[in-house]
């Protein structure tokens, strides 16, 4: 045999073999070749997805938007991998961004859930809070006797308080906080109306001044009693030497923030007045009662001035018959601006009365505690004080 014909004997086997091997290792290669995180892109877009829906709570938002980002690069590398033959590609970076994105997802649900169990307790307190100021509010109104706009927010502002704690029960936290913003800005803007009626009927403050003082000087002048009501207060003092010797709560006219003008008002007047008249028991329709000597100079000059200014009409009555009666303790404002307390009361007071009696009628003497407890304010400091 040739040398040349060993040579190619021995040539074949090794080209085989080369073969086999470079076949054999593409195979491998292509077997073990690195796969784009496709499934996993998926998933995590479907959990951001999920947690956009679920977990959007505001100190949330900032760890979805980043998991966004995050699947954003992972799709941006596996781009960039596709330009590489598939031999060389690499997802390893794909693949980080995609499971930073899942965890950022999962860190979010769990930064939701404590934000919704927060939300749900200050919810909860804040409903608490609210229904407390409703309730305090609402009492304003009606001692105040504030109709219209007033009434309206305040059953509104309920109405959105009970939708809130039911949302707070389905745990719906985010939904009930705007429902309670919106409650809350009802019962504001009642408690402006309430201050702006206030500010109203303190207009006359500096006559109320005039008249405390001089009541009060001429009490200590004299040792017979007097009588201070602060319509305001809803109290009807007994004065004795300057001094306070009695109190008893009394019930007026439902438009009592008004200074009687016109018979039919339903306001009670103003001003310094005398006992006319006594009336015992069955001399008087309601149980026992003290007759003023409504209207006075005063009262007749006003009413004139109202008429001729047009501010009344001109068939309008001045009316009469204001009387300090019994029948109250009803807890309301029912006369039609009679002053009147309790039977036992009407008793006691009439003890201290007699024809003449001085009796002066404010609007208020000192601020009420339970003006100040509503947020509301007279700004009656230079109001005389007590001399109880």
């Amino acid at each position: 045999m040739t040398r040349g014909k060993r040579n190619r004997r021995w040539l074949a086997p090794v080209v085989f073999g080369c073969t086999a091997i470079l076949c054999g290792g593409t195979t491998w290669l292509w077997i073990k070749r690195d796969l784009p995180p496709v499934q996993s892109l998926l998933d995590a877009r479907m959990a951001l997805n999920q947690a956009r829906s679920t977990s959007d709570e505001v100190p949330a938002r900032p760890l979805l938007d980043s998991a966004e980002q995050n699947l954003g690069d992972a799709q941006r590398a596996v781009e960039q991998e596709y330009r590489k033959l598939d031999l060389f590609r690499r997802y390893d970076l794909a693949r980080y961004h995609v499971d930073r994105a899942r965890k950022l997802c999962g860190e979010a649900d769990s930064v939701a859930q404590e934000a919704r169990q927060t939300a749900a307790l200050d919810g909860g307190r804040r409903v608490t809070s609210l229904r407390h100021s409703l309730a305090t509010t609402r009492s304003l109104v009606e001692r105040l006797n504030l109709r219209g706009d007033a009434l309206v927010r305040l059953s509104s502002a309920d109405a959105f308080i009970k939708a809130a704690d039911a949302r707070l029960m389905d745990q719906e936290a985010i939904d009930a906080r705007e429902l309670l913003d919106r409650a809350e800005a009802e019962i504001d803007e009642a408690s402006l109306r309430l201050q702006a009626r206030l500010t109203r009927f303190l207009e006359r403050r500096h006559e109320w001044n005039v008249l405390v003082r001089e009541t009060l000087a001429a009490s200590t002048q004299t040792n017979e009693p007097m009588v201070l009501i602060d319509k305001l207060n809803q109290e009807c003092h007994i004065l004795r030497h300057g001094r306070v010797v009695e109190t008893f709560p009394v019930e007026m006219g439902n438009s009592w923030m008004e200074r009687k003008l016109t018979e039919g008002d339903r306001a009670t007047p103003e001003g310094r007045y005398q006992i006319s008249a006594l009336k015992g028991h069955g001399n008087s329709r309601y149980y026992k009662a003290a007759l003023l000597n409504y209207p006075n100079q005063t009262d007749r000059s006003r009413f004139v001035k109202a008429k001729r200014t047009g501010q009344i009409s001109r068939g309008a009555r001045i009316g009469s018959l204001i009387e300090i009666h019994g029948e109250g303790g009803r807890g309301n404002n029912w006369t039609a601006g009679c002053v009147s307390l309790a039977n036992a009361d009407m008793d006691r007071l009439m003890s201290f009365l007699r024809t003449g009696t001085p009796v002066t009628i404010v609007g208020v003497w000192q601020e009420p505690t339970w003006l100040s407890s509503g947020g509301l304010t007279t700004g009656t400091a230079a109001l005389p004080g007590r001399a109880d």
